[in-house]
């Protein structure tokens, strides 16, 4: 009787590597293209917290909340700066000028006057723009600090560049990553906020 033998045979050096290869090219595409798709991600949820704490401020004035045991005569706010990778919450408590003026004193640093707490911007974001338009003429104002602040009860909106220039109708600012991605955050004088995607 004759057997036939069958020959086994396993892949190749030469096949093995380059199915790894294969497979090491397909993953680096992969992983690449996630950190760039969670760049934008990460910076549409940066924007909707500084909306939601743009809010938190609004609903703190509407309520009367107090601020180390005082009620702000001035409202609560929230203050930015150009360059910053983060923002400051504040109580509008300092008559320095013979009222509530609206803006964070001694630059937002003393927590023992005004400063409510600070918030900080994801990694590698920070504030790229800060501008104010007055809708009489139309013209944005660029600035590098500018404050948004609401005061009780309606509550009232002002948007301040300096104390004695509130006289704003819509504020806006623009976050950047590292990878230049852009949102804008926009406040208007009814208090309303939006968000949408800069190209500049």
């Amino acid at each position: 009787m004759l057997s036939i033998v069958k020959e086994k045979r396993g892949f190749s050096y030469v096949e093995v590597l380059s199915v790894i290869t294969v497979i090491v090219i397909l993953s680096t595409v992969a992983i690449a293209n996630m950190r760039i798709g969670s760049s934008p991600s990460e910076l549409f949820v940066a924007a909707q917290k500084i909306i939601s704490d743009i809010r938190l401020t609004q609903n703190m004035a509407i309520s009367a909340s107090d601020f180390e045991g005082v009620i702000p005569g001035g409202g609560w706010g929230v203050r930015f700066v150009k360059g910053q990778n983060y923002y400051s919450l504040y109580a509008d408590i300092a008559d320095d000028y013979g009222a509530s003026d609206h803006v964070c004193h001694a630059n937002c640093n003393d927590t023992s006057e005004e400063l409510y707490k600070n918030i900080d911007l994801p990694p590698d974001t920070t504030i790229d723009k800060i501008y104010l338009i007055r809708t009489i003429d139309g013209a944005e104002i660029s600035v590098d600090e500018a404050t948004v602040t609401f005061e009780p009860p309606d509550p009232k909106v002002h948007m301040c560049q300096a104390v004695i220039d509130c006289g704003y109708d819509k504020f806006g600012i623009v976050v950047v990553n590292s990878n230049l991605d852009k949102r804008e955050i926009i406040v208007n004088f009814f208090g309303l906020v939006d968000t949408k995607d800069v190209y500049y």
